[in-house]
């Protein structure tokens, strides 16, 4: 009875190690997703910024 209370135990105590690793597994792809899409909106941004200041220099070469 002893033996298997321990076992028991033992496989809680598995189970909460796993879902902790997953939790931080998952906390870190989305640091990762965010910390790379971060750069993809600045980059689109200058992007943006550069495609109206060509412009502008465009126009004012007409």
């Amino acid at each position: 009875m002893e033996r298997l209370r321990k076992e028991r135990e033992a496989e809680i105590i598995q189970i909460a190690a796993n879902d902790r690793a997953l939790k931080e597994a998952r906390n870190k792809f989305k640091q990762i997703e965010l910390g790379q899409q971060q750069p993809q909106q600045q980059q689109s941004t200058m992007d943006n910024q550069n495609n109206g200041h060509i412009e502008s220099i465009d126009s004012k070469q007409l």
